[in-house]
């Protein structure tokens, strides 16, 4: 990302510019990277230098800035410049792409996702395999952040295994049967 922004000339645009730059252009880079993989804290560092670099129009970012990253990168509703913490970025896109596992029954990469690691449609049973991909383990680590914060519409009510899957929005824990129950699977 640094090769490519070194030949953007960056010190000969304004400061509206450079904000829109950060903002939008260089945001985009990595997206594709961040739907797929957990990015190691160093790159996102290394991102957030070259961000940076570009916005204060400096070689280096040495020396007491004007305003600080942090509040550069609080909200525009907030006061700040609306920049993005890539690290909050990057865990939002992957949550994105285990939930859209969960509810997108259409798209090949789900299909073949599937076919791979889940053959039986439980997604929340899922087992750690040894020999399963980075970009795999990268998405299912988000997978409990969705169990625990989306319940599932009930439907027809197949796919639904209603003492083991969050169904009513009001619990905060799957629904349990009542003593002496035994066949509820």
């Amino acid at each position: 990302m640094e090769n490519i922004m070194s030949r953007w000339c960056s010190t000969n645009m304004s400061e509206d510019g450079r904000s829109f730059m950060v903002r939008n252009v260089t945001n985009v880079i990595p997206v594709h990277h961040m739907i797929s993989f957990k990015l190691p804290d160093v790159t996102i560092n290394k991102m957030n230098s070259t961000h940076q670099k570009i916005w204060r129009k400096n070689k280096t970012n040495k020396g007491n800035p004007p305003i600080s990253w942090k509040n550069v990168s609080t909200p525009k509703k907030e006061g700040g410049l609306g920049f993005r913490i890539l690290k909050l970025f990057n865990i939002a896109l992957l949550a994105k792409s285990a939930c859209r596992l969960c509810t997108d029954n259409t798209s090949m990469c789900t299909l073949s996702l599937r076919a791979k690691y889940f053959p039986d449609g439980k997604i929340f049973d899922i087992k750690d395999n040894s020999n399963s991909t980075c970009s795999w383990r990268s998405i299912i680590s988000k997978l409990s952040f969705i169990k625990n914060y989306s319940c599932w519409s009930i439907g027809n009510g197949q796919t639904v295994l209603i003492w083991s899957y969050r169904w009513i929005p009001e619990l905060l824990t799957p629904p349990t049967p009542k003593f002496g129950v035994n066949n509820y699977q």
